[in-house]
């Protein structure tokens, strides 16, 4: 999840090639940016539990699991309810979006929120 430089929420997935090991660290290639991207919002992994809010219409869009990316290009994620975990619905993300991630712990319990994660070191691209 990043936001673009007009300050919208966009996703991008990070593939294997955009990555390159340096120094024992997992760091992005400058190239792999999208063209537009302005700044790092977080990461999410599968089974993460988010909360999503619509800023425009001021109320909660979305509150269970990340599951996968069904299209990039259409701003479409899998997500899961925390009642039917098994069972992938597409949710569209918006560009007024905002996301919130919070801990589960084993039991089950929701925790607090888990702020940004810092993104990815960048390695500049050879010219």
């Amino acid at each position: 999840m990043y936001q673009n430089k007009k300050g919208e929420t966009a996703i991008w997935g990070i593939k294997h090639t955009d990555l390159t090991n340096k120094d024992k660290k997992l760091c992005l290639k400058e190239k792999s940016l999208p063209e537009n991207y302005g700044e790092h919002v977080m990461y999410l992994f599968k089974n993460d539990y988010i909360k999503v809010f619509s800023k425009k219409k001021d109320e909660m869009k979305f509150l269970g699991f990340y599951k996968s990316v069904e299209n990039v290009n259409q701003n479409k994620l899998k997500v899961a309810l925390p009642t039917k975990p098994k069972r992938k619905t597409p949710l569209t993300v918006s560009k007024s979006d905002v996301f919130k991630k919070y801990d589960i712990d084993i039991l089950g319990n929701k925790g607090g929120e888990i702020k940004c994660s810092a993104p990815l070191s960048l390695i500049p691209a050879k010219k």
